[in-house]
């Protein structure tokens, strides 16, 4: 993990003593799941983390945050809310809400509608840009009637969501200044840009792909014995095994 999201997290400690925090690697991935078969096979790591906050929420409820998240003050107000998201920009578009902070009380009827939808509808093999996360996240908030942006919380399907000055008071297309800051703001999202491109497939990529797609349970093998040999591979001589960053390659 770079040295910058440690420190980031460290504020989630100094803001949150008393809150456990649980961490999500590929140990805890279960590769059964045809879904993460795919973006494996297509190193699509921002794909397994969107699916894997679903699955974490889902479970276990609480507040998921991306590693590039600084906190800046407690999260204990919005506790009281069934599940939080917030807008990312004030302009409509097609990924208007971000998943970067997500907050949901276990087995929250949205968080499984989203689950239901990587299991059925998304391509996990797939690059589609932001379209596994904050594009899915918005076109299911407007399946269920989402249509404007306010300055205010709104509620949209069981789901409370903040103005973009609570968690991403910056775009991501300009640079972080202190001057973004607002009295309501309680995170920053710094924008790490690992959410990848749309490049075609390799030869390698298409084949592991297909077979992920037609042959879940060998797929699965081949998986962990890939990550046996890529955490073998970057540990080194006399290291400990180190965790798949999150970036997927343009």
């Amino acid at each position: 993990m770079p040295a910058q999201h440690r420190q980031f997290i460290e504020t989630w400690r100094q803001q949150m003593p008393d809150w456990p925090i649980m961490a999500w690697t590929d140990a805890d991935i279960d590769w059964s799941v045809r879904y993460l078969q795919q973006a494996y096979a297509t190193r699509g790591w921002n794909r397994i983390s969107n699916y894997m906050r679903m699955h974490a929420l889902n479970r276990y409820g609480g507040f998921y945050l991306d590693t590039d998240i600084e906190l800046l003050k407690p999260l204990d107000p919005l506790r009281e809310e069934r599940a939080v998201l917030g807008f990312q920009v004030a302009e409509p578009s097609d990924s208007w809400v971000n998943g970067a902070v997500f907050g949901a009380e276990p087995g929250h009827p949205f968080v499984r509608r989203l689950l239901r939808a990587f299991h059925e509808e998304m391509p996990g093999w797939r690059r589609m840009g932001d379209s596994h996360g904050p594009g899915l996240i918005t076109r299911l908030l407007r399946d269920e009637g989402l249509s404007r942006c306010t300055g205010a919380p709104q509620h949209v399907a069981g789901v409370t969501l903040m103005p973009v000055d609570r968690f991403y008071p910056y775009h991501w297309t300009e640079s972080f200044t202190p001057a973004c800051i607002t009295p309501n703001t309680f995170a920053v999202h710094h924008w790490e840009h690992g959410w990848g491109g749309q490049r075609p497939l390799t030869a390698r990529e298409t084949l592991r792909a297909l077979a992920a797609a037609t042959m879940p349970g060998p797929a699965a093998a081949l998986a962990r014995r890939r990550i046996a040999s890529e955490k073998a591979r970057r540990a080194g001589p006399g290291r400990g095994a180190q965790a798949l960053d999150g970036v997927e390659p343009a």
